[in-house]
């Protein structure tokens, strides 16, 4: 982390769920899927170590309501020498750690920002995959256990009461143009941007062109789509078409370096950073704290009427499980 605080990323934390042949909202299955999944320690297991969620909250902070929480990856590194006296010493031992970042989803408009506590700390593609696992998964569990306790709608109806799936999609919120154009311009040529689409969060296309896109994907009964610009020469107008998305589609960007490495440059490595001016350790840095320097630092967090209005249908709802 740079000595002037803590990495800050700003993302749309978009879910779906597919139910009654059509895609509902996040805060849709708040009660039943995502409040309840967030604590039910399940645990992601990767070669690289566990993530899982510690400390999820519920807070009320200045009117709006906010989901916050620890995502943690419980991991080790080895250790094979170290410096005794001036010489190397051989001492293989392994080394316990466990980076952590603070995560704020803001439930009125589904944005979200993720404070890294230390270089190591999880990103924004590792909360992504994270939570679109915990999530499933506790689907899958709840699922199971609803047939094997052949749990149903009324008593007349003895089909199970199933949840519905979920698509996951925690995207980051793109950077300014000029920003993109200066990670572009870093390539010697850039081969392919493809754009892929996924079911809103109650969200509204930013332009005419994912309009369009999402149109098309819909009238073909189309549940993900993705469009290609295969060799564009004008990076500006690449950056552009990114910026303006405003994090309603997840982009990769394939390119070459000047050494003629290959390369991909995904939506959370261009996504909207500051710095939390903190250089302690985040573990006693207040959600509220977090809450208040994000709103002053006037970063452009969207909220549509849509998201506006069902925020306010579930907020009775939201509210008793504070």
């Amino acid at each position: 982390m740079k000595d002037d605080g803590k990495l800050i990323q700003f993302g749309n934390f978009n879910v779906t769920f597919f139910e009654d042949n059509e895609d509902k909202p996040m805060l849709s299955h708040f009660e039943d899927i995502i409040y309840p999944a967030f604590n039910s320690k399940i645990e992601r297991k990767m070669k690289s170590g566990i993530y899982s969620l510690i400390d999820v909250s519920l807070q009320e902070i200045d009117g709006d309501i906010v989901l916050a929480g620890c995502l943690i990856k419980n991991t080790k590194y080895e250790v094979y020498t170290t410096m005794e006296n001036g010489s190397l010493e051989f001492d293989r031992h392994n080394v316990l750690t466990c980076p952590f970042s603070k995560f704020v989803i803001f439930l009125r408009n589904h944005r979200m920002v993720l404070v890294k506590n230390e270089k190591n700390s999880p990103d924004l593609r590792s909360f992504n995959s994270s939570i679109g696992y915990i999530i499933n998964e506790f689907i899958r569990n709840e699922n199971k256990r609803r047939k094997n306790n052949k749990v149903s709608s009324t008593t007349e109806n003895l089909k199970p009461l199933l949840l519905p799936s979920a698509t996951v999609n925690i995207v980051g919120l793109p950077k300014d143009s000029q920003s993109i154009i200066e990670k572009l311009d870093e390539l010697k040529k850039v081969k392919r941007v493809v754009l892929r689409f996924f079911p809103l969060n109650n969200d509204i296309d930013t332009t005419e062109f994912t309009k369009a896109i999402r149109q098309m994907a819909f009238n073909t009964d189309t549940k993900n789509s993705s469009f290609i610009l295969n060799s564009p020469k004008k990076n500006i107008g690449v950056a552009n078409l990114l910026t303006q998305t405003e994090g309603t589609v997840a982009a990769n960007v394939e390119g070459i370096t000047e050494d003629g490495e290959k390369v991909n440059i995904k939506s959370n490595d261009i996504a909207m950073s500051t710095y939390l001016p903190c250089k302690d350790n985040l573990m006693d840095y207040s959600i509220a704290k977090i809450v208040l320097f994000v709103r002053k630092a006037k970063v452009k967090l969207v909220t549509s009427n849509e998201n506006n209005s069902i925020y306010e249908s579930f907020l009775e709802r939201i509210k008793k499980l504070l």
